[in-house]
């Protein structure tokens, strides 16, 4: 009997060659092991199951406890679950102010608003502030003393060339006291800030101005007439 009678009378009787997996899609049983993987099945089924970087859902994300902060564009800072380090400068404003002529201030204690008024929205509720300004050239007799801060308001006020009704509150609880007992100008440059946060809500605008007032005569905050500027500084601080 020839070989190929064999072979032929094998496949027909339907014996173990028949019983062997097509070569097109082939079904295994057992545990199909590979070089390096003791199980392909197990490694198969892992790897299908895995979250990728091109497949995370929503719900994926909040399985692993990230927050979700939404789109964060340029400009865009006012997330409130957005974490700034300490002492980060979050936002600022600055506006300068050409003097029109003297200015002086008074007794009134609530303080005369004077120069620029700056608005700031603020990026976090109960916002820090920081605050600078430089005035030129003041001018005090030898028994008074300025007394100077900076005013906030939650809604806009005048200031300019002097605003005793301006409304707004003090940043800072203790003044800038300067005293001169030879009566002459001088240069002064105030640095202030809030010891608690402002009453504020997140996106709020305030406005800030120099504000300041004397015990006793009225001495200048502008002894320059128009021919200075005052810039006031506000930074929001984490």
């Amino acid at each position: 009997m020839t070989r190929a009678r064999i072979l032929a009378d094998y496949v027909s009787s339907g014996d173990e060659l028949a019983l062997k997996a097509p070569i097109a899609g082939p079904t295994f049983t057992g545990t199909v092991a590979i070089p390096n993987v003791a199980n392909l099945e197990t490694a198969v089924v892992a790897n299908t199951a895995k979250v990728t970087n091109y497949n995370q859902t929503l719900a994926d994300i909040n399985a692993l406890d990230v927050t979700e902060l939404g789109t964060v564009t340029s400009g865009n800072l006012s997330n409130t679950a957005i974490v700034y380090p300490a002492g980060h400068i979050i936002g600022s404003n600055r506006v300068r102010y050409q003097w029109a002529g003297d200015v002086t201030v008074d007794t009134t204690s609530t303080g005369k608003a004077f120069g620029p008024v700056v608005p700031l929205q603020l990026v976090k509720a109960n916002a820090k502030i920081y605050a600078t300004y430089n005035i030129d050239e003041t001018y005090q007799n030898g028994t008074s003393i300025l007394y100077l801060n900076v005013a906030y308001k939650s809604s806009s006020f005048t200031a300019g060339t002097g605003n005793n009704a301006h409304g707004g509150a003090y940043l800072h609880s203790t003044h800038s006291q300067y005293r001169d007992v030879n009566s002459i100008s001088k240069q002064i440059t105030i640095h202030t800030f809030n010891e608690t946060g402002l009453s504020n809500s997140a996106g709020d605008t305030y406005y800030f101005s120099p504000v300041g007032y004397t015990n006793t005569g009225t001495p200048g905050v502008n002894y320059y007439g128009a021919a200075s500027h005052i810039t006031l500084n506000v930074f929001e601080v984490s």
